[in-house]
């Protein structure tokens, strides 16, 4: 993935069509250029057909103005921060504490309490490390039979 480029000048003006207190929709693109606008106006790959420039990351806007980056994104998540707020001041990108762990580490998985069978953790909601057991491909088959 390319970083946007801001020794370059963006080939347009940024096209901030976003309003706080609105949720929204935005596409950062190679040439530094962000578009935004409201959710119900268009979807990322509308706005992405409309540019020369390769898209960096699409992302959603909350309310308040904040923007997540993605997790696939971790990596550049300084980069990406900063070419967004430097395009529209209304907007505050942030990254989860989790995209700054070391690379040298795996991501921790939570502790599975003592006597969890079947793949169930403390609730009647199943673990997401237990999901795919022995019988996975057996239910999988059943539910793919159905349809």
């Amino acid at each position: 993935m390319r970083t946007p480029n801001s020794a370059e000048p963006a080939a347009h003006e940024h096209r901030l069509w976003w309003t706080p207190g609105t949720r929204g929709r935005g596409v950062l693109f190679e040439s530094g250029l962000v578009c935004t606008w409201p959710e119900g106006d268009a979807t990322h790959r509308q706005w992405a057909e409309q540019v020369p420039s390769r898209p960096v990351m699409f992302f959603y806007i909350r309310s308040d103005g904040r923007v997540r980056i993605p997790e696939r994104h971790a990596e550049h998540a300084p980069a990406l921060i900063a070419a967004l707020a430097a395009a529209d001041r209304r907007l505050a990108p942030f990254a989860p504490p989790s995209h700054f762990r070391p690379a040298s580490h795996p991501p921790e998985r939570p502790a599975c309490p003592p006597g969890a069978a079947g793949g169930r953790s403390h609730g009647p909601h199943r673990s997401v490390d237990r999901a795919w057991d022995a019988r996975a491909a057996e239910r999988l088959a059943r539910i793919q039979r159905r349809y």
